[in-house]
């Protein structure tokens, strides 16, 4: 299995395809197999040397136990390690949610080492505290899982207004909840925000895009951002949010691919 070692963390990657070289970074509870369920790597490949990963705690990735382990500029630094492990000097950059975090700090500290940035759903900014409620409830719900197994359904149920189905209930229990805990623990605390000064010295070319219903302040920060990295173009897609946009490649996709033979020229 080809690893890329940082430090002692081994980190997992696939290579798919043939042409320029583009990493795909996964949203913060998935996998890479997230870009093949989706339909993303089918569709790139054979135009796209795709670098995919399993980031920490993630997939074949080694599993971590503190939350100082994790975050967007320690993730940032696995990929350049990946890049290295393959000689490859620069490639083109796609990230969503968590991946693109992870894609704005190295658009803001490490550049040189990309011609792109594909970057979605995902804001650079702060988290304020009114959003970061939505990540401690969801917290406090897995710390529930563990402790009292069938509160937390009753607590599901009780959220979606009916009673789960079984195999729904085997679903909810089968999440690590504990490692869940860690991922959205080390977005809150360890994942730097980025200034609107440091976005307006991003030279390389950026799409940013977002769904008009992600939660808090996602959209807004992702719209915003565009405005100060100098020729960034910004796609908001009107009626989805985070998750929908995420898997729903065929909306994702035809901009992606335009904007990627835009800047190959």
């Amino acid at each position: 299995m080809p690893y890329a070692k940082n430090g002692d963390v081994n980190i997992y990657y696939e290579v798919i395809g043939e042409g320029p070289p583009l990493v795909l970074a996964h949203a913060l509870t998935g996998s890479l197999k997230s870009w093949v369920r989706d339909g993303y790597t089918d569709a790139l490949k054979n135009d796209f040397r795709l670098i995919l990963f399993d980031e920490r705690n993630r997939g074949k990735t080694d599993k971590l136990h503190e939350v100082s382990s994790l975050g967007s500029s320690i993730i940032a630094d696995d990929v350049l390690v990946i890049l290295d492990e393959l000689n490859i000097e620069k490639a083109h950059y796609f990230g969503y949610s968590m991946g693109a975090r992870v894609g704005f700090w190295l658009a803001t500290h490490h550049e040189e080492r990309f011609y792109s940035f594909i970057l979605g759903g995902m804001t650079p900014y702060y988290i304020p505290e009114a959003a970061s409620n939505t990540f401690t409830q969801r917290i406090e719900g897995l710390k529930l899982q563990i402790t009292d197994p069938d509160a937390f359904l009753l607590r599901q149920e009780r959220r979606l207004g009916r009673p789960l189905e079984e195999d729904e209930k085997k679903s909810f229990l089968d999440t690590d909840a504990g490692n869940t805990i860690l991922l959205l623990t080390s977005f809150l605390e360890n994942c730097p925000s980025l200034t609107d000064s440091e976005l307006s010295g991003i030279s390389t070319p950026c799409l940013v895009f977002c769904g008009e219903l992600d939660e808090g302040p996602f959209h807004p920060g992702a719209k915003e951002s565009a405005n100060h990295i100098p020729g960034a173009d910004f796609i908001s897609f009107p009626n989805i949010g985070h998750y929908q946009l995420g898997a729903s490649s065929d909306l994702v996709l035809p901009h992606v691919k335009e904007f990627l033979a835009r800047v190959n020229k």
